[in-house]
């Protein structure tokens, strides 16, 4: 059974200065059953599912600046 995407990430490199401004977005292309926003809620303790998307593109954005400034 194949995968069923539910997420569109995208990546925006742009000249800025001597770096590169990164901008991560996504899309969601579906709504999310139910069933995994209470999994999401009460087993994982995700209360706002979007917020935790957000959370995580921060997250990705300081790691790859981190080792974009060690090259």
């Amino acid at each position: 059974m194949g995968k069923i995407e539910a997420t569109k990430w995208s990546y925006a490199l742009e000249p800025a200065g001597e770096g590169t401004k990164v901008t991560e977005s996504f899309e969601l292309l579906r709504d999310t059953p139910k069933v995994i926003l209470l999994v999401d809620r009460f087993l994982l303790r995700i209360p706002d599912c979007h917020a935790d998307l957000v959370r995580g593109m921060q997250t990705t954005l300081e790691r790859l600046e981190r080792v974009a400034e060690r090259a």
